[in-house]
């Protein structure tokens, strides 16, 4: 057998060994919050549909470049498809239960809360299913994604035994199901096969990589600090009250003999100055003056509305603005295509680039207020013009590389293009002063290339270009 077909097939076993040992931590939740919430029974077999439905299609979008609006789609009507069936099929019918009667019960007039709160559950739950079922499908034999995973299920099963002790201990409710004893073995063992399996067929890094960060040790530890201290507040709350009590008793005991010394020692740390007594304020002269000024109206009311409304515009140009941010970040994140290596990490807003962009444009605003008089503003102007256009000018392309571009995105303006690349070419490189003539005339260029004629091709090059 090769490497790489022994690579492949250790791959394939940490999918296995590795989706077995999420699926006994997700079963371990699902069921007690579905049991304890709703008394449902949990079978495997819903965990396990709509697990193998999210890592197969996250399988099928990964590997291969498509538009993220594709999926987008495609994720919603598998996830759909595998919610209702698992739903129906393992989750009601397990429970003498059926989607019609569900939601007749749901849009019904007699108390519909309770029904609609077990669908929100089971979908919530269903969601959190599908999203576990992506994270291996990228880097399987990855260190930090394998002991990531590790340390989120044992922070998982930790988490669960300290809420059904807290259950039993504060409230007296026992919760039997599910019995994490048969969850949590499978999940160690699972665990310690897909752990073995990485390090024997991996890159050869046997180092621990932590969990989330390189922190799972201390976060480990913290969470056991965190929801040890949670438990024992639940578990001897009595006592801890009791215990105050007593020591509430002894205070007001021992208080009195030492409130002489606790006084003595304030005085000490605090100056004399602080005990003195300030005199009265002055009564006004005249008390009908004031009350004639308490009463009267002040004139101010323009400058009420003025500060008034321009808040309003303040706040109504932030929202705006917001909206746009918004709008511009969904429009680049479903309309450009998935890698089939790596996602481009895409922020709505970083700071230090529009701060650039805030000062490089008014640094042009002298430049656009004295106007064009030069083939190299007349360049500039095209390039903006690219840009807003869809098609950004690269510091790698020359003046008639770029030019080329854009007449073969735009062959209704060619010759205005080919015009203005000329005249750059005549300045620049043949080193010649042109007239005013030529100027003006690709001016006129300019201007019949931002003509609203033109926006829809435009539009529709920004939108298909990517931004490359």
């Amino acid at each position: 057998m090769t490497p790489e077909m022994e690579k492949s097939r250790v791959g394939t076993f940490v999918h296995v060994f590795g989706a077995g040992m999420d699926l006994c931590w997700l079963q371990a939740w699902t069921a007690f919050v579905l049991h304890a919430l709703f008394d449902y029974e949990v079978p495997l077999l819903f965990m396990l549909s709509i697990y193998c439905c999210g890592s197969l299609t996250e399988y099928y979008c990964y590997f291969r470049k498509r538009l993220r609006i594709q999926v987008f789609l495609v994720k919603v009507i598998l996830f759909s498809a595998a919610f209702l069936g698992a739903t129906h099929f393992f989750l009601f019918r397990n429970n003498h239960n059926t989607f019609p009667s569900q939601f007749s019960r749901m849009f019904g007039a007699h108390d519909p809360f309770l029904d609609w709160s077990l669908m929100l559950i089971i979908l919530l739950m269903a969601g959190i299913i599908w999203r576990r079922s992506t994270i291996h499908v990228s880097k399987p034999l990855s260190p930090e994604n394998v002991y990531l995973r590790v340390d989120l299920g044992i922070a998982a099963f930790f988490s669960l035994l300290i809420l059904k002790l807290m259950l039993f201990g504060r409230f007296h409710v026992t919760i039997l199901y599910p019995d994490l004893k048969y969850l949590f073995f499978p999940f160690f063992m699972f665990a310690l096969l897909t752990i073995g399996l990485m390090l024997s067929g991996g890159n050869g890094n046997r180092q621990y990589a932590a969990g989330f960060g390189r922190m799972g040790i201390i976060l480990s530890f913290a969470a056991v600090v965190v929801s040890g201290g949670v438990g024992m507040l639940f578990l001897f709350h009595s006592q801890m009250t009791a215990s105050a009590q007593i020591l509430s008793r002894i205070l007001k005991k021992a208080g009195p003999p030492m409130e002489s010394a606790i006084i003595w020692f304030g005085r000490l740390l605090w100056s004399s100055k602080r005990n003195e007594v300030l005199p009265p304020s002055p009564a006004p002269e005249n008390p009908e003056l004031y009350a004639g000024l308490a009463k009267g109206n002040l004139e101010t009311g323009w400058l009420t509305s003025v500060l008034k409304w321009g808040a309003t515009a303040v706040l109504v140009l932030s929202i705006l603005f917001l909206i746009y941010l918004l709008l511009r970040f969904l429009l680049n994140f479903l309309l450009t295509q998935t890698d089939s290596k790596k996602v481009r990490n895409t922020r709505i807003f970083v700071f230090p680039e529009w701060l650039k962009r805030f000062i490089s444009f008014i640094a042009r605003i002298p430049a656009l207020l004295k106007g064009i008089n030069s083939a190299a503003g007349l360049f500039t102007a095209l390039a903006s013009w690219g840009r807003r256009s869809g098609i950004p000018y690269n510091k790698t392309d020359t003046p008639m590389e770029y030019g080329a571009r854009l007449a073969a995105s735009f062959p209704d303006l060619k010759t205005e293009i080919e015009l203005i690349v000329h005249l750059v070419y005549s300045e620049i490189y043949g080193e010649l002063k042109l007239e005013h003539t030529q100027i003006a005339a690709g001016k006129r260029a300019k201007r019949r290339m931002a003509h609203p004629f033109f926006w829809k091709n435009r539009i529709k090059t920004w939108v298909l270009s990517n931004g490359k």
